[in-house]
């Protein structure tokens, strides 16, 4: 904080993936990353900002294309603008442009460079009642793919509804398109890079028991297609918790 106005942002992390199996330790990888922003509040409560992200990615089992050794290691490095503007006191704009490059420390063919977004809206309908929608794209943050990366293109929309006071639902929807990209593998041949299209639905439900207790239900569904071979799959989960 450096003044009642600006605010300051910094910071470093580590975070590493080992694999048990033989057949996925080229995964393996430890990724340090550093983060710097800033940003600006108005009077009216809106927010502006910048925003400084980089990742250096080691990855020491080195995968074999075609016989020969390739490093997958890589620097990956995104800059963005951000703002937050509460139109009203019960809708708020979200958004953000940037751009995001990846480098890698060998075939420079699969280095990746490109535009990233994200602009929503939110809207407090009731005291209750809550609407959200986010159009974005981006590098997928979590997909768990460390050989190569996965561009998501998304619309999410989510509804909460706090029925009573014990007792609350809220609803995700989310459309999306995955490219895959930077495989070694596609950088030495004409192939087109794998696109699959998804789709998953979430519903949540959360009872207050007591105040020590509360009850959760959730059913969720994902849809995948893929012109990959027996890529595509349709999936429910239910889960129930107590805690």
């Amino acid at each position: 904080k450096l003044t009642e106005r600006w605010r300051l942002r910094a910071g470093l992390s580590r975070t590493e993936h080992d694999n048990s199996s033989q057949e996925s330790r080229v995964s393996d990888a430890t990724m340090d990353g550093t983060e710097f922003g800033v940003r600006y509040l108005t009077p009216g409560r809106s927010e502006f900002g910048v925003r400084h992200e980089t990742v250096d990615a080691l990855l020491p089992i080195q995968q074999l294309v075609n016989g020969a050794p390739v490093d997958n290691s890589y620097r990956q490095q995104q800059v963005s603008v951000f703002a937050r503007w509460p139109v009203t006191a019960e809708v708020l704009l979200r958004a953000s442009l940037g751009e995001v490059s990846r480098d890698h420390k060998q075939l420079p063919e699969r280095d990746y460079s490109d535009s990233i977004h994200s602009f929503g809206a939110d809207w407090q309908a009731a005291d209750s009642l809550r609407f959200g929608i986010t159009r974005s794209r981006g590098i997928s943050q979590y997909e768990q793919v460390n050989v190569g990366l996965v561009v998501l293109e998304s619309l999410d929309f989510r509804a909460s509804w706090e029925i009573t006071e014990k007792l609350a639902v809220t609803l995700n929807q989310l459309n999306g398109n995955r490219r895959y990209l930077a495989d070694p593998a596609l950088a030495l041949s004409p192939s087109e890079p794998r696109t699959e299209d998804v789709n998953m639905t979430q519903l949540e439900l959360s009872y207050l028991a007591a105040d020590f207790l509360t009850l959760g239900f959730d059913w969720r569904s994902d849809a995948r297609t893929s012109p990959v071979q027996f890529g595509d799959y349709d999936a429910n989960v239910v889960t129930l918790r107590i805690r």
